[in-house]
């Protein structure tokens, strides 16, 4: 009876690491990537990312979501991330990065 627990257990994590798992930038109300707070990420963000490295005016800019790898400091490793997510590469933003 242990066996068959034990095996159906192994089956079912087994099954559960082979499903493609991704990873989602929201967390606790924050979109961690949506520089423009619109509620997306796109292309805009990454504009909206560039212009504030360029230390040009951006209107509705979220420092917290634009920091993307969760380091504290807003740079160009950021505006990287945000352009591989959007390129769909396999990225991790906001605090899964830090798991």
């Amino acid at each position: 009876m242990l066996r068959k627990i034990i095996s159906c257990i192994l089956a079912v994590t087994l099954a559960l690491s082979a499903l493609p798992m991704t990873a989602f930038a929201r967390t606790v109300n924050q979109l961690y990537g949506d520089v423009n707070q619109d509620g997306e990420i796109d292309l805009k963000d990454v504009l909206a990312l560039k212009r504030s490295l360029a230390e040009q005016d951006v209107p509705e800019f979220n420092s917290v979501n634009a920091d993307v790898n969760v380091d504290e400091v807003i740079d160009m490793n950021d505006l990287l991330i945000l352009k591989k997510h959007l390129a769909e590469w396999d990225v991790l933003m906001g605090p899964e990065l830090l798991t």
